[in-house]
């Protein structure tokens, strides 16, 4: 059995009823989940099987949905019959001009501005914002294209807010500029959203007519001193009027007027240097008006409480880069979920729950920014969803650190002044506490794509994307500011002064001219997107296209410039040496008279001289031909003798190969060896230049005699003595030894 504490019932106040959308058979599972508990008081668990059938007691049902259509879609009557239905009907003028009328009184009140002019101007804009707000709600329908005109109570509390943002001290007396403040809010709310400039018109139009009605004031006059020259009516409430506090000197919201603009941008522009200067990520933001008028939008919204941003538009407009850059201007910190393509719902959770508690407990202004490519699914916006409207996400946090959050608060809580909380809060007011905290320390901005049907379906699936954020929408770049942009990013490309504008404007006409076509072909249903993006691209091929044609015309002028400098080098070099001929012809035409001389007098002395030395050569290339005849013979000679030569020394080499270490230890050791043997190993000695030893005479020892058989035993003592003989050098042998060995050992015939 199931259900709260003995003696106590449990309400389960479900919201929104009616979004879970019907399956391919027209059931929807969730309404049919909850219809079992409704009629069987009882879930089924299946962890339990034993005993599955969990019945659930004391448990009360309060239920809230809007009419079927649009995004909601019809319960099945099998649910609606256990509930008495209560329809609630949208709120009467009267009832809203109370219920606004009295915030705006009460603040009128604690400013100051109660009986002033000023405060009569903000009474009657009040009253305007109500007939504002039922306009956009009658005229301004959503449909497939524009599934994000859903305007509520919430947008007219924001205007309301905006409103209260101004005090005595900016006001004072300033009737017309508390209409210019109205408009200023009510263009955030209200005209941010549109996506045509035909129902801004409209806006704009119903606008002047309420401020005629009910703050007594001519609107266009109210604009005509100070924007007078800034455009059509419309065009000023959209794009010209500007409340922030974030001017060069200023510390609370007032107007920023034409001429202050330039100002406001260099100061912007300074900003913008100290966050590159100090963040890992650099911003490469270009700050036209278009810019700085997104710019100031997002940095209203987060200095709002509970202040949520939903930017729409294509890719490239600046929708991260701007969010990143408010974020750092009202002192936030920018969290940016790193989500890839593994990324689950736990890993989610974690990050959520690491969100939630660095704004609740640390009281840490941070900014949520997810784009729609990090949305890997929808239980994050599900999730999203939940934290825009209740500022909480249910079963986020496990009991356990339930606990520590509020052992944590209580010390927040002392420090904060709620001692009663401090000393007697329970587990839920702790809870609500920290939801208080953490709402008003965080800010979720959203960024999306209208492109496609995905936008269309998130707003019908979770509708706190609407009606819990303010809506900006991006539409495409004046062009002020392509031009502005094509000038930055050709900054570097060292063009001339006159070059730069018509590049910018030529730049300009090719997106536009895009659009245009785009738009064309849009209506034969052929969808070609050209975004900011696009534009980028655009800029970023011309100037490397630029690079490289100026690369390919610097290297022909060089050489160029190299064949002009060798051309003028080799004529300065021709007329040198034209110089140097003139001025050496007389000496030219004097060596050729001596030249001439010179060879009359060689045909002299060659008749003389050379006739008979031609003989006396003759006479010797004779003798030469005669002595290289002899020398032919002997070449014959010696090549006979070689051949008979070489068998014998083939022969003897393979005699040689026969011979073993043992046959020269036999030798050795004789002690009267033969006449032949000791002959051999004398000629042995003799080719391996071996001195003879000298030993004493038998006769006479006191004479020494030349003994070659002990010079060859020790020959043959050696340990490399018969490799010696293998490898011996037969071709370098000197002249010498040849010679002794022809006189000494060939005529012996024992040898």
């Amino acid at each position: 059995m199931l259900g709260p504490a003995p003696g106590k019932r449990c309400a389960v106040f479900v919201d929104d009823l009616s979004m879970p959308s019907l399956e391919q058979y027209g059931a929807q599972p969730p309404i049919e989940l909850l219809r079992q508990l409704v009629d069987h008081r009882a879930w089924y668990d299946q962890s339990e099987k034993g005993k599955p059938l969990k019945e659930v007691v004391d448990l009360d049902f309060i239920a809230a949905m809007g009419p079927a259509g649009g995004a909601r879609n019809p319960v099945t009557p099998r649910l609606l019959r256990h509930f008495n239905i209560v329809s609630i009907d949208h709120f009467s003028e009267t009832v809203l001009l109370r219920i606004f009328g009295s915030l705006m009184d009460d603040h009128l009140r604690i400013s100051g501005l109660l009986a002033s002019p000023a405060g009569k101007t903000l009474r009657g804009a009040t009253e305007a914002t109500v007939e504002v707000l039922l306009f956009a709600q009658r005229e301004l329908r959503p449909t497939p294209t524009k599934s994000h005109y859903l305007f509520n109570l919430r947008d007219l509390a924001r205007v309301v807010q905006g409103l209260r943002m101004l005090g005595r001290e900016e006001l004072g007396a300033d009737s017309l500029k508390a209409v210019r403040l109205w408009v200023h809010e009510v263009a955030r709310v209200f005209s941010d959203r549109l996506t045509s400039e035909d129902d801004q018109r409209a806006l704009y139009e119903f606008l002047a007519q309420a401020a005629r009605e009910k703050i007594r004031e001519d609107l266009p006059s109210a604009l005509r001193p100070d924007y007078g020259e800034a455009g059509e009516g419309w065009s000023v409430m959209a794009k010209s009027i500007l409340f922030t506090d974030l001017g060069p000197g200023r510390a609370v919201v007032d107007e920023v007027l034409p001429e202050a603009r330039e100002a406001l941008r260099t100061h912007l522009t300074r900003l913008l240097e100290d966050h590159n200067a100090m963040a890992k990520r650099q911003l490469s933001i270009v700050l036209f008006d278009y810019a700085v008028m997104h710019l100031l939008r997002i940095c209203r919204v987060l200095k709002m409480p509970f202040g949520h941003a939903f930017l729409i538009g294509l890719g490239g407009t600046g929708r991260q880069s701007l969010s990143r850059l408010a974020a750092s201007l009202c002192d936030h910190s920018e969290v940016d979920l790193e989500t890839s393509r593994g990324y689950t719902e736990d890993q989610w959770r974690d990050d959520l729950r690491a969100l939630l508690l660095r704004a609740g407990l640390e009281g840490t202004g941070c900014v949520l920014l997810l784009p729609d490519a990090q949305i890997r699914g929808g239980f994050m916006l599900d999730d999203i969803n939940n934290l825009l409207n209740s500022g909480s996400v249910p079963n986020l946090f496990p009991i356990e650190e339930r606990l520590q959050i509020q052992e944590r608060l209580r010390a927040i809580a002392k420090r904060a002044g709620r001692q009663d909380l401090h000393d007697s809060g329970t587990a839920e007011e702790y809870e609500q506490y920290f939801v208080e905290r953490a709402r008003e320390h965080l800010h979720v901005v959203l960024a999306m794509s209208p492109v496609g049907s995905a936008l269309r379906d998130r707003i019908r699936n979770f509708p706190s994307l609407v009606n819990c954020c303010t809506i900006d929408w991006f539409m495409r770049w004046p062009d002020e500011a392509l031009e502005a942009v094509c000038e930055v990013v050709l900054a570097d490309a060292d063009l001339f002064p006159e070059q730069g504008r018509p590049v910018a404007t030529a730049c300009r006409v090719l997106h536009q001219s895009a659009e245009l076509l785009s738009a064309h072909l849009e209506r034969q249903r052929r969808h070609i997107y050209v975004t900011p993006t696009s534009y980028l691209e655009l800029l970023l091929t011309y100037k490397m296209l630029l690079g490289t044609e100026r690369e390919k015309t610097l290297r022909l002028r060089a050489g160029y410039e190299r064949g002009v400098q060798k051309l003028l080098f080799t004529a300065d070099e021709v007329q040198k040496m034209r110089q140097d001929l003139n001025e050496k012809q007389p000496r030219l035409e004097q060596m050729t008279r001596e030249t001439d001389l010179l060879m009359q007098q060689i045909e002299r002395e060659s008749t003389q001289v050379v006739a008979p030395k031609q003989a006396q050569i003759r006479e010797e290339e004779a003798t030469a031909s005669k002595q290289a005849q002899e020398a032919q013979a002997i070449k014959v000679d010696c090549d006979s003798d070689l051949a008979r030569a070489l068998p014998i020394l083939a022969k003897a080499q393979d005699a040689l190969n026969t011979i073993k270490s043992s046959h020269i230890n036999e030798i050795k050791v004789l002690g009267k060896p033969p006449g032949p043997v000791k002959r051999v190993l004398q000629a042995v000695c003799v080719m391996c230049q071996r001195k003879a030893e000298r030993t004493p005479k038998k006769e006479n020892p006191k004479e020494l005699e030349e003994n070659w058989w002990y010079t060859a035993q020790k020959f043959m003592a050696e340990k490399n003595f018969l490799q010696g003989l293998l490898d011996f050098d037969r071709d370098s042998i000197p002249d010498s030894v040849m010679r002794k060995i022809r006189e000494q050992f060939l005529p012996d015939p024992d040898f």
